[in-house]
């Protein structure tokens, strides 16, 4: 892995095509093939319209603004895919759990949070 600076902060490249990852301030993914960062984008798509503005979630009426929203959200989600909150980040998860995300956002669909 080579590291270099951008705007954001350091962006790590490994030299496999479509294998890096992007860290500001700390260890916010780990490294993953092309395929796994495609479920990590897919996934954080679309979970961030959960608690942004998504129509009828169950975050939208958390007081506090879009950060207790946020923090509802990935508690929910971590409960959800029973897994510890400081595990809860898309840049850090498996194909596996990006696919138990994916589920668990399926369940909100159907009113299945709380």
């Amino acid at each position: 892995m080579v590291s270099a600076d951008t705007r954001w902060g350091k962006r790590w490249q490994c030299p496999h095509p479509g294998c890096d990852v992007a860290c500001w301030s700390g260890d916010t993914a780990t490294p993953a093939d092309a395929l796994t960062r495609k479920a990590r984008k897919m996934c954080h798509a679309r979970f961030d319209p959960l608690w942004l503005n998504g129509t009828g979630s169950p975050f939208l009426g958390t007081p506090g603004g879009k950060r207790n929203r946020r923090l509802r959200a990935y508690a929910w989600l971590s409960k959800a895919m029973g897994i510890p909150p400081h595990e809860t980040h898309f840049g850090h998860f498996t194909i596996e759990q990006c696919r138990a995300a994916w589920v668990a956002m399926n369940t909100l669909k159907s009113g299945g949070a709380s």
